[in-house]
């Protein structure tokens, strides 16, 4: 299972709706390169509200399913940021004078996911069918 986040809609409030994508199986860049903040595909919905991913020349069929426990996407905010030092893979380091005590963190939460999209089926070709003139 690979989960993805994703826009789902804005809700009656006009705040955007988040959600997951859940495919079986594994996507793997043509040269080897990692996925992050990159286009995978283009998702659509029926009339019914089945959702379509496509992906490259392949379809998948998915459904919509309400998450048993919602998940929340937070973001950490240090409010002590005058005391740490940051190196380059994110991780703190205190100054030997302070003690962890006296760092204040805080997490806020950006958004509630409650849906996911489920894509249990193999994905199918997309085949153009040519003239036979030619």
């Amino acid at each position: 299972m690979n989960p993805m986040n994703c826009l789902f809609s804005n809700n009656e409030e006009g705040s955007p709706e988040w959600g997951l994508i859940e495919l079986q199986g594994d996507l793997e860049s043509r040269n080897g390169s990692r996925m992050e903040n990159k286009f995978v595909g283009d998702l659509h919905f029926q009339k019914n509200g089945t959702p379509i991913l496509i992906i490259g020349h392949h379809i998948l069929h998915g459904k919509v399913q309400k998450l048993e426990t919602p998940l929340a996407v937070m973001k950490k905010i240090d409010s002590n940021s005058d005391i740490t030092d940051t190196d380059l893979n994110g991780i703190d380091f205190l100054d030997q004078n302070d003690s962890k005590d006296t760092k204040n963190v805080e997490y806020e939460i950006l958004v509630v996911i409650t849906r996911k999209m489920i894509f249990k089926t193999r994905p199918k070709p997309i085949v153009v069918a040519h003239d036979s003139k030619v």
